[in-house]
């Protein structure tokens, strides 16, 4: 979490049901609890495949009381009213709505996500993403987070997460993969994280 949170480009690659979605959830939520107006946007292929992350691990994990990984704090929150679940009636995409203004939303990556505005944007499964689609709609959608009194030297506070099973490197994650791997081992201030198991 510390690493994710000091990087600006994450990958996370590796077999399935070795906690990807889990640790990004988590992320997630400490992004749009510890900073105020954070739009974090989880994308993938399908708006059902978005909706993942927060459907089975926020809501169905960390704020479920009969979860074995429950948070006693996010409950509260729940039962306080500020943290609430609700859904775009247009994309379908879940959202979770925090007293803070910050919010967690799904959406496909297609062109109905166009003009949306991110802090964080997850892209899960990304290889399974068209790198086209990826570059020109969800990309073009990450901004530095707006807040009262943002002074003008404040760095750069936007990131990316990528999370994907292995694929064959005729996919165009594998050359993302190399070039991640490339710049954290080569640029120590390149901000880029590399998780592969």
């Amino acid at each position: 979490l510390l690493t994710m949170g000091a990087n600006s480009l994450t990958m996370i690659v590796c077999s399935r049901e070795l906690g990807k979605s889990h640790i990004t959830s988590l992320d997630a939520i400490c992004d749009a609890l510890l900073y105020s107006n954070c739009k974090v946007v989880v994308t993938s292929a399908t708006i059902d495949q978005a909706n993942k992350i927060i459907e089975k691990k926020i809501k169905g994990v960390f704020c479920n009381p009969a979860s074995a990984f429950y948070s006693p704090v996010l409950g509260q929150m729940v039962q306080d009213g500020y943290i609430s679940f609700s859904s775009n009636k247009n994309t379908t995409g879940l959202i979770v709505n925090f007293g803070n203004g910050s919010k967690i939303e799904a959406f496909p990556c297609l062109p109905s996500a166009r003009g949306e505005r991110a802090n964080v944007l997850i892209a899960d499964e990304f290889v399974l993403l068209k790198k086209k689609d990826y570059d020109e709609i969800m990309h073009p959608m990450l901004e530095n987070r707006d807040f009262a009194g943002r002074p003008d030297d404040y760095p750069d506070d936007w990131k990316e997460i990528f999370l994907s099973s292995a694929k064959k490197k005729t996919n165009w994650g594998w050359k993302k993969l190399k070039d991640c791997v490339t710049d954290h081992f080569k640029n120590k201030d390149s901000g880029f994280f590399i998780a592969d198991v």
